[in-house]
């Protein structure tokens, strides 16, 4: 998780976040957000080979988190990475 929020600082310049939806029922949460910030770095996977824009990005997410005894016991997750990528030039695909 450290290794992750450092990239996404790295890369995006310090992202912020808006939380959209916050859901809670029984033992699950649910979090609907946006990441905003800057494109500086393609350190992250995701963003491997392309140049940085300088431009700024919204990345949409919904986490899901099972919470057990107080701690987070499961996580899924999903994000907009193809609206991601076509902010930044890497979609569609080149080739």
């Amino acid at each position: 998780m450290r290794q992750t929020i450092a990239t996404l600082e790295h890369d995006l310049d310090s992202p912020t976040t808006v939380i959209h939806q916050v859901v809670a029922q029984d033992d699950l949460v649910v979090v609907q957000l946006t990441m905003h910030g800057k494109h500086v770095g393609s350190t992250m996977p995701l963003l491997a080979g392309l140049p940085p824009t300088g431009g700024a990005i919204a990345w949409d997410f919904i986490h899901i988190w099972r919470v057990a005894n107080g701690m987070i016991a499961e996580h899924w997750a999903c994000r907009d990475d193809v609206g991601l990528l076509a902010q930044v030039g890497g979609w569609p695909p080149s080739g």
